[in-house]
């Protein structure tokens, strides 16, 4: 099932908040008993009610289906549930891990800002975030990206000062949404 959109979806925060607890220490979701009118109200109240809402999927992101309205992340379910309004860019988990909803771990950034706080990408050789080795430039190189603009740094003559040099730019452009690892 695809992802709902938002604001088109037509939950609000009260429909949240009648189906769904929040913990703001934790970051765990569950769901609240129904009201039993019919048989599957209880019927779910026995399945369901207390335990967390959702799954996890395979990267770390916790996923929840709000029937009819759709599928929705966990985080942008709980900042409408904190909030009453629906995040107005994405949901970025400040420590890095997509698993830890806690509401002091979750703020609202950019695609860019989100972007800036990944970390180091599966694939690379420096050992250091956006170091690499360049034969045409015959040394390290860095680059740091805002807003799909692309600032290149190098070349240095170690991988060590090539990460030094990213450090530096990427803490300007990026502030407090900068991963350096």
């Amino acid at each position: 099932m695809p992802l709902a959109t938002d604001k088109q979806s037509g939950l609000t925060a009260a429909m949240v908040r009648e189906r769904l607890d929040y913990d703001l220490a934790t970051g765990a979701l569950t769901w609240r008993a129904r009201l039993v009118v019919t048989r599957d109200d209880k019927t779910f109240n026995i399945k369901h009610a207390g335990n967390e809402a959702g799954c996890l999927c395979p990267r770390g992101y916790r996923y929840l289906k709000m029937r009819p309205y759709g599928m929705f992340a966990a985080g942008r379910l709980i900042w409408l549930h904190v909030t009453g309004e629906w995040p107005p860019h994405e949901i970025d988990h400040a420590d890095g891990d997509p698993s830890n909803n806690a509401w002091a771990n979750l703020r609202s950034a950019t695609r860019s800002e989100n972007g800036a706080n990944r970390g180091r990408h599966k694939n690379n050789k420096s050992g250091y975030k956006g170091v690499s080795f360049s034969d045409s430039k015959g040394g390290w190189i860095t680059q740091v990206a805002l807003h799909k603009k692309v600032q290149k740094l190098g070349p240095f003559s170690t991988a060590e000062q090539a990460h030094a040099a990213y450090i530096d730019a990427a803490t300007k452009l990026h502030g407090q949404f900068v991963r350096l690892k």
